[in-house]
């Protein structure tokens, strides 16, 4: 009640979540794991959350089953990840099975990056790169560095196959390099003006949609950034340059 009248918030809306089977998979809510079927929480409209549905091996990712937020387009039924806005009471309810039976997706480290390889497959599979919920590529390559972790998902449309988590790796830094390249945003989160640190000649900022935020190359670091009017969120950094691509988060509040 104080957090809604100190900033003007609406009603809290109430998210519940389930999911098929318990033994299936889960749904995480703003990274939350270990919920049970049903759990609910209330969150302000003004205020995105996450929503992650991850099946366990041996089962799939086959859609959001139809709500509210799902017939007004702002929760994408086929992708297991989202970041949306309340707008009322709502359930979430995730469909976990069996489904690309045979299909195997693996994923190989290479001197440029990370490969994705799916076998057993009779048709072409979708191949999205995803960090911390966010999409951040697609395609059969990673050339992504880091400390978070990124993942691969294969999808037909109707069925996506997830990958182990990957551990992101600086590529392309010479092993006798003692320091290895960090970016970071410092405060994070962050609103107004925050300070990127970081290496590299190009800086991307990607929203939750894989949209580009904004872009520019840098002669200098650190990178003063103005937030001024971005819409609150997680944003995935990209700093691009001889060392590879380095990756990090940035919530705007």
């Amino acid at each position: 009640e104080h957090l809604r009248s100190h900033f003007g918030f609406n009603d809290a809306k109430a998210l519940t979540i389930d999911w098929d089977s318990p033994i299936a998979g889960e749904v995480q809510v703003n990274g939350m794991s270990g919920l049970d079927l049903g759990w609910q929480g209330h969150y302000f409209g003004e205020c995105p959350i996450t929503l992650a549905a991850i099946p366990v091996e041996g089962y799939g990712f086959m859609g959001w089953e139809d709500n509210v937020h799902t017939q007004i387009g702002a929760l994408d039924p086929t992708l297991p990840f989202a970041q949306l806005s309340l707008i009322g009471d709502d359930t979430f309810h995730a469909q976990f099975g069996p489904c690309l039976t045979g299909v195997d997706l693996s994923v190989f480290e290479t001197a440029d990056g990370l490969e994705a390889v799916v076998t057993g497959s009779a048709q072409p599979l979708t191949l999205q790169w995803w960090l911390d919920g966010l999409l951040v590529g697609s395609g059969s390559t990673w050339q992504g560095a880091g400390q978070e972790e990124v993942l691969v998902t294969a999808s037909n449309g109707s069925c996506t196959l997830f990958s182990s988590a990957i551990e992101g790796q600086v590529m392309g830094v010479h092993a006798a390099s003692s320091e290895v390249p960090v970016l970071r945003a410092v405060p994070n989160s962050a609103r107004g003006v925050v300070r990127i640190e970081g290496r590299g000649r190009q800086l991307r900022v990607v929203n939750a949609t894989g949209q580009v935020q904004h872009e520019q190359a840098v002669a200098s670091w650190p990178v003063r950034l103005d937030l001024t009017g971005w819409p609150v969120g997680v944003y995935v950094l990209l700093a691009e340059g001889a060392e590879g691509v380095l990756t990090s988060r940035l919530v705007v509040e």
